[in-house]
């Protein structure tokens, strides 16, 4: 009977209502919690429940710090004068050695300005007697010689490390002889001929390298590095030479002290051809000096009265420098110093070249053939240049496309918080909320198995308009929805049409942009999705007074704006050239690119060029590709290629962005923020934040580099922002720490600025510059069928394991951070052709596949296999 009583009794304690009597501090988590009449046991006795809450302070006993506070005493203790001086002495040093660096960035900056002038004059005729000691006054300066090479004399120094390959450097000499017949001095100097690999140490194996009878070398009079403390020593009676010891050598070969360095055009096809034959490697006629003290640019002050000085300084200087060039002999003429004022005006320079480096092509960045001829400095930013104002404005038609996957995913962000959304389809959580979106993403991977054909077949343009027009059938049907089953059916047409425009969008650009500016319009497509997104936030945040349907319905039309300018304005796009050449329609490719590139000026070569290109590029993809989806895999290079549009697709989709893109309110529930109007407000501002970020990651994609950005950003997310998000979502959801939920909304901003610094328009740019032409339309299409398959895990991984699936965010992060670093290239300033020889190396020029596409440019017609009766012939060095 007692036991049924005391069963009773604790039944009736438990479903009691709990009654707030009074609030106290809690000890552990330091905030205000209730004290409740009815503890959970209530037959405990008075004692137990008192000593189960008794706080410190409740002890009569008890002294706190405040009613007997210490007493500072002074122990006459000594300082240390050792220990102050060398506190006092580190500001002290540190000033001087910012000041030191300083002068160095002034003495560097100097010294690459005079080797820089010296490289654009023409070359002089090398004397038959140098002084050596005058060699380090014309350091860089451009000499040619005619003789006969000493191959029986040739010395190798090495060994050195060219593109990751082990080598040697030829140094052969030049008798002279023949040059100056009447001359009794010795004649003969040293030519570095520069880097052969070490398989072809021996002559007898590279007779092409090996040039017999009178030569002309062309080369810059140079004076080589010292021997630093880990080199050994030279022996030459071995025949082992470790650096260039040019009195050493000298002495060994039987010439003059004179090291002249042989140069050639920075190609790569050039440089394949050359490791191929044995034939050594020059270097290319540019400064190669380090100079990191960048930093200290702004230290450097700018005296207007110096400016004007030193420009006539200069003037006068350069006048000394050639007459003394005239007879490098006599050291009495050659200039002394460089005039005061220089290092003012290069750091000036340095400034201006470093703001608008994203409008020029520097002089042997790219490594095509004629680069120094063909690509031509552009002094002006292109929205000063007419042809490429006029070709911008119609590309930003194509970019406004991608603001329209901003727009669906912020509008399916902002409707989950409106009320009358979620009692229309009751309430969606989990599998049956994340059907809403992925149905969107089943249109999407339904015609990735064909649409990489229909790009090649009809074109960039053409999938864009086809796509803009199924968007607007979708959108009528979403905003008119009647029941779930119908308002999936349109989710999945307007994903049907977003992978028309994403894919062939990204390729229209990459392909049509001038190569001067590919880069930050490729980046600057995706970072569009964040105009689109911050529209939709807003207006979702308006229409939250509608007190109807239509507060959802109102926005899901405002999804038909970027669709309808697409389909009227995409028309007067230009197609992509690359296309035009695939199909055979090189002259009309030749004309887009003369117009658009090159404005129609008869001296710019700039479209040639890029032509021949192209169609080298093409005439070798063409032959290696079957058309077949195992082209993947069928070669290394586009294993390579494959590879870096999984893992970063991968980690653009599964790294956290999309918790923050499709399901932030979901988000947003599991830290305590569930009023509609917040959530909107929050939403809108992200975008905001995200969109700011992005530009400013796409403006400087070329002047920062692909790899650069893309480490910073994932260590960012990681350590900055995605680690302290699941450390306080966790604090939160234990132990219900109100400020720690607080804490998730700020690392949640924290962690989308550095993803969207890079990852925004690195998804789109850096995988389309990477995928040759060949391939292009099919790596991009299996890139949107796992952005579309990872978009599903997450609504399923919050509802079933909440905030710890935030620890599988964490660890692919550190995973995305590893394979960036061991696996991706750095593809900045160079052209889309140039990335294919980084993928396909030599194969790309030592395959007998690559033949020269054009005889004339303008009247000839690229290599293909529908065109194989146009005459080909080898490219030869």
């Amino acid at each position: 009977m007692m036991d049924k009583s005391y069963l009773l009794l604790r039944t009736i304690a438990k479903s009691a209502p709990r009654q707030e009597t009074s609030r106290y501090i809690c000890t552990f988590c330091r905030h205000l919690r209730p004290q409740i009449e009815n503890p959970r046991y209530p037959l405990r006795s008075v004692f137990r429940r008192q000593q189960s809450t008794a706080q410190p302070g409740d002890s009569p006993g008890f002294t706190s710090v405040l009613d007997n506070p210490p007493v500072l005493i002074r122990t006459n203790r000594k300082h240390n004068k050792f220990g102050l001086a060398l506190l006092a002495a580190i500001p002290v040093i540190s000033f001087g050695l910012g000041c030191w660096q300083v002068q160095r960035l002034g003495w560097k900056t100097e010294i690459m300005a005079r080797f820089e002038d010296r490289l654009v004059r023409e070359p002089l005729p090398l004397p038959p007697v140098v002084d050596p000691s005058a060699i380090k006054d014309f350091d860089y300066r451009r000499v040619y010689a005619k003789g006969v090479l000493r191959h029986e004399k040739e010395m190798l120094v090495g060994p050195r490390l060219h593109d990751g390959k082990d080598g040697f450097l030829v140094v052969t000499p030049l008798d002279r002889r023949g040059e100056f017949p009447d001359s009794e001095v010795n004649t003969t100097v040293l030519v570095n001929r520069g880097w052969i690999p070490a398989s072809m140490a021996d002559p007898r194996t590279r007779p092409e390298g090996l040039p017999i009878g009178v030569t002309t070398v062309e080369g810059l009079l140079r004076e080589p590095w010292r021997r630093n403390l880990f080199t050994p020593v030279n022996k030459p009676e071995e025949g082992k030479f470790y650096f260039p010891d040019v009195a050493e050598m000298a002495a060994h070969a039987g010439a003059q002290g004179v090291w002249v360095e042989e140069t050639m055009r920075n190609d790569l096809l050039e440089s394949y051809r050359r490791e191929e034959k044995g034939i050594p490697i020059g270097r290319a006629p540019e400064v190669n000096l380090r100079n990191n003290h960048g930093q200290y640019i702004f230290s450097q002050p700018g005296n207007k009265r110096h400016d004007v000085d030193g420009a006539k300084e200069a003037a006068k200087w350069n006048q000394q420098e050639s007459q003394a060039e005239q007879g490098v002999v006599n050291s009495d003429q050659r200039p002394k110093s460089r005039p005061p004022g220089t290092a003012t005006r290069a750091s000036h320079w340095f400034f201006k070249m470093s703001s608008k480096n994203q409008n020029h092509i520097v002089a042997g960045t790219t490594r095509g053939e004629g680069t120094i001829n063909v690509q031509q400095l552009l002094d002006r930013p292109w929205y000063r240049i007419r042809h490429l104002r006029k070709l911008y404005l119609w590309m930003s038609v194509v970019l406004v496309v991608q603001a329209t996957n901003g727009l669906d995913g912020s509008i399916m962000n902002g409707v989950q918080s409106l009320p009358y959304w979620n009692a229309y389809f009751d309430y969606p959580t989990g599998a049956r909320l994340a059907l809403f979106n992925s149905t969107q993403g089943l249109g999407g991977v339904a015609s990735q198995f064909f649409l990489w054909w229909l790009v090649e077949k009809i074109g960039r343009r053409m999938t864009i308009i086809i796509g803009s027009v199924i968007i607007i059938l979708g959108v009528f049907l979403q905003s008119f929805a009647k029941g779930l089953v119908m308002f999936a059916v349109a989710r999945a047409i307007i994903g049907l049409g977003l992978s028309f425009e994403y894919t062939a969008a990204p390729m229209l650009v990459t392909e049509l942009a001038h190569p001067t500016h590919r880069a930050q319009l490729s980046t600057f497509l995706n970072t569009l999705y964040n105009l689109g997104a911050t529209l939709a936030a807003w207006i979702t945040l308006g229409t939250l007074t509608i007190q109807s349907d239509w507060s959802w319905r109102a926005v899901s039309l405002i999804q038909l704006l970027p669709s309808l300018i697409s389909v009227a304005l995409t028309w007067f796009v230009p197609e992509s050239p690359r296309w035009l050449v695939s199909r055979g329609r090189s002259e009309e490719a030749l004309a887009i690119l003369r117009k658009h590139h090159c404005g129609d000026d008869p001296s710019d070569n700039l479209a040639e060029f890029e032509l021949r290109e192209i169609q080298y590029t093409l005439n070798f993809e063409m032959e290696h590709s079957t058309r077949s989806w195992f082209d993947l895999f069928r070669t290394k290079g586009n294993r390579w290629r494959t590879w870096i549009v999984v893992t970063c697709s991968i980690a653009a989709q599964a790294s956290g962005t999309t918790l923050t893109g499709y399901y932030l309110v979901v988000v947003l529930r599991l830290i305590g923020i569930t009023e509609p109007r917040t959530q909107n407000i929050i939403n809108g501002c992200l975008t905001m934040w995200n969109m700011g970020w992005s530009f400013w990651g796409a403006s400087q994609i070329e002047h920062i580099g692909r790899r650069p950005l893309m480490l910073g950003s994932l260590t960012g997310m990681l350590v900055l922002g995605f680690l302290p998000w699941t450390i306080c979502n966790a604090e939160y959801e234990i132990n219900g720490n109100n400020a720690a939920g607080k804490a998730v909304l700020a690392f949640i901003f924290v962690f989308t600025a550095f993803y969207s610094t890079t990852w925004n328009g690195i998804l789109t740019g850096y995988t389309v510059e990477v995928c040759s032409y060949s391939l292009r339309s099919k790596l991009i299409c299996l890139q949107n069928l796992l952005v579309q398959g990872f978009n599903y895990l997450n609504p399923v991984g919050l509802k079933n394991i909440g905030w710890k699936y935030y620890i599988v965010v964490d660890c692919i992060l550190v995973l995305e951070l590893a394979l960036v670093y061991f696996t991706y290239p750095e593809t900045s300033k160079i052209t889309l052709e140039e990335i294919s020889l980084i993928f396909d190396g030599a194969q790309a020029v030592q395959s007998n596949i690559v033949k020269e596409a054009v005889t004339e440019v303008g009247t000839s017609h690229v290599e293909t296999k529908q065109a194989a009766d146009v005459q080909r012939r080898e490219v030869v060095a």
